[in-house]
C-alpha cells in the first residue's frame, strides 16, 4: 500500500515546517506548499526519506487558481491528498484598534480564506478519489507572535 499524501500549506518555515517534518518522519509523502517555489522545494528536500517521497510547489492561498493547480499537481504526483494541514498564515504588527482595513483583509484573506480554498480544492481531489478517511486542518498559534498583537480592553 502506497503512504498516505500530506499537504501543508505554510511548510517552508516555522509550524508548518514542523508538521511536515513530522509527517515525513511518519511515513507521509508530504507536498510542501509555499509563496514561493524555492523555499518550498529546500524544505521539501530537507525532509527525511528519499528525496522522491517529498514535493515543494508554489502556491498563493489568496488565489484560488494557485491552490487548484497545486492541488492538480499533488494528485498527478502521488493521488488525492489523505491528509491537508493549513499552517500558512499572516501576521500584522500592529494593535487591532490600530489595524488598517488593508491588513485586516489580508490577514483574512490568508489566514481564513486561504484555509478555505485548500480545503475545498483538497476535499474535490479526495471525493474524485475516493479517499474515504481524509482529514483537514487549520493551525493557530496558541498566543499572538507578537504580545502587542492583541486587542486592547
Amino acid at each position: 500500500m502506497a503512504p498516505p499524501v500530506a499537504v501543508v500549506s505554510g511548510g517552508s518555515r516555522g509550524l508548518g515546517l514542523a508538521v511536515c517534518r513530522a509527517l515525513a518522519s511518519d511515513g507521509h509523502r508530504v507536498a510542501v506548499l509555499s509563496r514561493t517555489l524555492a523555499g518550498a522545494a529546500e524544505a521539501a528536500a530537507g525532509l527525511e526519506g528519499a528525496a522522491a517521497r517529498h514535493t515543494g510547489l508554489a502556491c498563493d492561498v489568496r488565489d484560488s487558481s494557485s491552490v487548484d493547480a497545486a492541488v492538480s499537481d499533488i494528485v498527478a504526483w502521488a493521488g488525492a491528498p489523505q491528509v491537508v494541514v493549513n499552517a500558512a498564515g499572516v501576521s500584522h504588527d500592529a494593535l487591532l484598534a490600530r489595524a488598517t482595513d488593508a491588513q485586516i483583509e489580508a490577514t483574512m484573506e490568508t489566514n481564513l480564506l486561504g484555509s478555505l480554498r485548500l480545503c475545498r480544492a483538497a476535499a474535490r481531489a479526495m471525493l474524485r478519489g475516493r479517499v474515504h478517511h481524509g482529514s483537514c486542518a487549520t493551525l493557530t498559534p496558541s498566543r499572538p507572535p507578537n504580545p502587542r498583537a492583541r486587542c486592547l480592553p
